[in-house]
């Protein structure tokens, strides 16, 4: 049997999930939905059906991997005690049996609309969540108290939280949507920024019902659209790292330049979205000196402030220990305050020899950091396949619960199915950033222009530790001199200051260590 389970490693993914996610259950999917009338369950048709447009859409963005996106019918016969137990009305329930859901660890991506994440009522503890998808934790039951729930039986989201983003929220009586940004407590609805909210009628400070909605099928229609229209972009949350994060990526920009939405080349997207994304890598690597230089001015300036602030306490000292604690402090700060200092100097010389005129990364260069930076990532990609087919296990470890290794299992094949994909894509990103800088530098490489065989983000140099060295065995020698200074009868701060003498006698071992490997 083991053999059998293990072998879901090496099945096509849209297999192994239509088979575990009951894209194929066409069983019954719940035992009774005799309260819900003909009308109200064509509308809640309606709404499933556009949802499974919105992530249709991101599918064609590239934004979702097909696979994981699993439509309904779902068999939802294990969930009805909890939904008894909720309170949950029979509309919500049926409509929770025919929602597509997104499978967020095989899409490759869980953040949604306006910084919130996709959700899944196949899930119990999402289940729960969505009686709550506020967060605002009531205290009362009654909808009329003022810390009373907002989720009527008949209310649903459609959409989770995520990290203080906004929710997209169904009543299936009305057939009307809401969505509503947890902060703000307004509408984020593209549609009804002009429209003012309605008076409040309770005193119920956690309902929602004076924010803007408007009837569903218009609204999840008009989602679709903002994507088609670029309104709105994949990505950009929380979770929406790299190639999706909005500071590092110029989506908008790319999803026009390659035919969005009606003569849209997915394919070129993708590629040019990885040499994108590298180049914006190879930007921020190069760019390291200027930024060491605005860190460190910032960095002066709250110390400079803090060694004031720190002054001005003097004067409300009333213990002789609790002054020479801040007198420490001062003099701690401004220890590090010359340190900063002479970093500064160095750093705008730095500046000055790689970043003539504050530009870092010449523009004939252009090709060859581009070229780096998409050959370290396809590197680093493989790298991390290896690492994941050599984590695959046979069989489970001795007392591992078989249901645990089974999903253990499917979460190893949809993380190496992504990866996989990824690289095919980095791959033609390489192959094509090395035709231009070819072409466009022909002799020249990274190395020969840099002098740097990578671009090492971390680390550093063995003359650099060295430096080092020397700066934290002068601290250590000056600490204790402060230490020599401090009365007898003030044990707190005299403690506080050895404490740092032993942590800066740790970190000169280390150096000493590290330098003679």
């Amino acid at each position: 049997m083991f053999a059998l389970i293990a072998s879901l490693v090496l099945m096509p993914l849209s297999i192994v999930l239509g088979h575990r996610n009951g894209v194929f259950d066409q069983g019954p999917i719940l035992s009774t939905t005799d309260p819900i009338s003909p009308r109200q369950k064509a509308q809640l048709h309606e709404v499933a059906d556009l949802m499974l447009d919105i992530y249709q859409t991101l599918v064609d963005m590239r934004y979702l991997d097909p696979v994981g996106v699993i439509q309904g019918p779902h068999n939802m016969t294990d969930l009805e005690p909890q939904f008894e137990e909720l309170g949950i009305d029979p509309s919500i329930r049926y409509l929770y049996s025919i929602l597509p859901y997104v499978d967020t660890d095989a899409a490759g991506n869980s953040d949604f609309l306006f910084e919130g994440e996709f959700t899944d009522f196949r899930d119990p503890d999402q289940v729960d969540q969505a009686r709550d998808p506020f967060y605002a934790s009531p205290s009362n039951s009654n909808f009329d108290d003022e810390d009373g729930p907002n989720m009527r039986p008949w209310y649903t989201p459609l959409s989770q939280l995520g990290n203080h983003g906004s929710v997209i929220v169904y009543d299936a009586r009305r057939h009307l949507i809401w969505i509503i940004d947890q902060e703000s407590w307004s509408t984020t609805d593209l549609a009804l920024q002009d429209v003012e909210p309605k008076e409040v009628e309770t005193a119920n400070q956690n309902s929602f019902e004076h924010i803007p909605s408007r009837p569903a099928g218009d609204v999840l229609k008009d989602i679709v659209q903002w994507y088609r229209n670029l309104d709105i972009l994949p990505g950009g949350g929380e979770n929406s790292w790299q190639e999706w994060d909005h500071n590092e990526t110029p989506l908008r920009d790319l999803y026009t330049a390659n035919g969005w939405p009606d003569r849209f080349d997915a394919d070129a997207f993708e590629i040019n979205q990885a040499r994108a994304f590298s180049r914006y890598l190879a930007q921020d690597f190069a760019d390291r000196p200027i930024n060491e230089v605005m860190r460190l001015n910032e960095v002066i300036e709250r110390y400079k402030k803090w060694i004031e602030t720190q002054t001005e306490n003097l004067g409300y000292t009333t213990t002789k220990e609790s002054e020479w604690a801040i007198r420490s402090r001062i003099w701690c700060m401004e220890l590090d305050l010359t340190n900063f200092e002479e970093d500064l100097i160095a750093a705008e010389q730095k500046v000055k020899q790689l970043c003539p005129e504050n530009v870092c990364l010449p523009p004939q260069e252009w090709p060859l950091w581009e070229l780096q930076a998409v050959t370290e990532r396809l590197e680093s990609l493989k790298a991390d396949l290896t690492t994941a087919e050599s984590g695959f296990e046979v069989d489970p470890y001795e007392g591992q619960d078989l249901d645990e290794w089974k999903e253990d299992v499917l979460f190893r094949q949809k993380q190496h199915h992504l990866a996989k994909r990824k690289i095919a894509v980095y791959q033609k990103a390489y192959e094509a950033a090395r035709e231009d800088a070819e072409r466009l530098c022909p002799g020249q490489t990274f190395e020969s222009v840099t002098g740097l065989g990578e671009m090492v983000w971390f680390g550093r140099t063995k003359e650099e530790l060295r430096l080092v060295l020397t700066r934290t065995q002068r601290e250590v020698e000056l600490t204790r001199e402060w230490l020599a200074q401090l009365p007898d009868d003030v044990p707190e701060a005299r403690s506080d200051i050895e404490s740092t003498i032993e942590s800066l006698e740790m970190e000169v071992q280390y150096l000493e260590e590290t330098l003679r490997e």
